[in-house]
Order: C-alpha cells, then structure tokens, then sequence
C-alpha cells in the first residue's frame, strides 16, 4: 500500500535457531538497518521499542506516527493459538528463518500464546511512558479489528487521492 521499507523487529531480533540478540546487539542491528533507508520512508513493526532501555533509540526521533494495536485480550490470545498452530502446521519459516515447532508450544514459556499472556496487560502502560517520552510523534490508537480496518480504508482513500 505504502511501497516503503519494513523493518520487522523480530527479524531483527531473532537470530537462526531460535538465538536471540542481546538488548545491546539489537540496538546496534536496527540503527544501522534505520541508517541504510532513506529518512522517514520505513514503516516498523513489533514490541521491543516500548522496552525501557529502547526508549532512548535514534530511530524515534525519525518516527512521525506509532499505529498502537490495543486489541482484547481474548481475541490477541485467540489468534496467537491460530497463528502458532498454522505455522506448526506448515513449517511456515519466520524471523531469520526460524519454524516454530510442537516441541516450542509444549516448553509453553518459549511460544506466543504465553508470550501474550505474559505481556499484553503491560502494553497499555508503555506504550503511555513512550508518548510522554516522545511528543513529537502521533499515536493512533486503534482497540479493534473494525477500527482497524476503517482506518486503513481511510489510509488507502487517502493514497488513492494523491
């Protein structure tokens, strides 16, 4: 829709065979990959910029708009399950090539469905501390699939006319 860079996050993040970066190595990784596109042509996605030792990275000060996905929890635990399992089911590979397995889902704090258990109620509560810390960008809140989906109609209207 946009034909700009993407940044994944989890890409960045996870190493092949499951290795994760160390908080350091990550910040590292994702100035250089904010370095290597052009200023304020990416869009991003994932969690690890609300942690509080990213708060302070350079990228946010080239953010202009965070789209903060504020979901039920029933529903992001709902489709954590239909996603895992699909992905279990086809070997679908994701973040640097890495599968999910039976064998994750059943070691339970190493998948997603506990990952969202685990963090989902705090996600409110930094996403607030990372807007007093960055005025400068505009937060879209968005608590539902429907709002959502009106608001990339909006976004796509908008595109369209220009």
């Amino acid at each position: 829709m946009l034909s700009i860079s993407h940044i994944e996050l989890d890409y960045l993040h996870w190493l092949p065979n499951w290795k994760s970066r160390s908080i350091e190595s990550l910040r590292e990784e994702l100035t250089n990959t904010c370095k290597q596109l052009e200023k304020n042509e990416w869009v991003m996605d994932g969690n690890y910029l609300l942690n509080e030792k990213s708060r302070d990275h350079p990228c946010w000060d080239e953010m202009r708009y965070v789209i903060f996905l504020d979901f039920d929890f029933w529903l992001v635990f709902y489709r954590s399950w239909k996603r895992t399992l699909r992905r279990i089911w086809h070997r679908e590979k994701i973040c640097n090539g890495n599968v999910e397995t039976w064998t994750t889902l059943l070691q339970w704090k190493d998948c997603i469905p506990y990952w969202v258990i685990k963090v989902h109620h705090q996600q409110p509560k930094k996403v607030s501390v990372a807007l007093s810390q960055h005025p400068h960008v505009r937060w879209i809140h968005l608590r539902s699939p429907k709002e959502c989906d009106e608001w990339l109609s909006m976004i796509s209207q908008t595109i369209s006319k220009s």
